[in-house]
């Protein structure tokens, strides 16, 4: 029952965060203009990472809330300094996103930028654990762990560059 309360606030902050994030984008001119390889027919607004954003670190803190102060330990019970690592991680992210959405990065640089808070999150303690204890274990962990961390952030970010689907906007 917790899990779904959280994952409809969550789902709710996002929902209703991103038309305002839209006119924010429209207002300060963050926006997609078609033409060259982009598919879109008509200007599409940036910053809708935002909204996703919002609606993941919302749900994460109430889980992690709800846990604490309501009981229920269970063996998927959270602790905020458990998961700091992945906010943090996370935040940074988010931080490059708005950077590139505003800016615009070169993808060499969005990449070490990403190399660089997957490996600061993994010497946090977040990394994959699944292979012998051994230094080729836990090589082979670190290299998934970085391949999984900017593999997705890439993924999304291909995903929404083609009109916002990812925040729907």
């Amino acid at each position: 029952m917790v899990t779904l309360f959280v994952w409809c606030m969550a789902f709710l902050i996002s929902y209703f965060s991103i038309p305002v994030i839209r006119k924010v984008a429209f207002r300060f001119d963050v926006l997609d203009v078609p033409g060259g390889r982009k598919i879109h027919k008509q200007v599409t607004p940036l910053l809708g990472g935002i909204g996703v954003f919002l609606g993941l670190m919302v749900g994460v803190l109430i889980y992690a809330l709800v846990i604490k102060y309501l009981g229920g330990v269970t063996r998927y019970a959270l602790n905020i300094e458990a998961i700091l690592p992945l906010l943090v991680g996370g935040t940074f992210i988010l931080i490059l996103g708005l950077v590139e959405d505003i800016w615009g990065v070169s993808a060499q640089a969005r990449f070490i930028c990403q190399m660089l808070v997957s490996l600061i999150m993994i010497s946090s303690g977040v990394k994959m654990d699944f292979m012998p204890n051994t230094p080729w274990g836990n090589t082979i962990e670190i290299l998934l762990t970085s391949l999984w961390i900017v593999g997705l952030t890439n993924a999304y970010n291909y995903l929404d560059g083609l009109d916002g689907l990812a925040s729907g906007s």
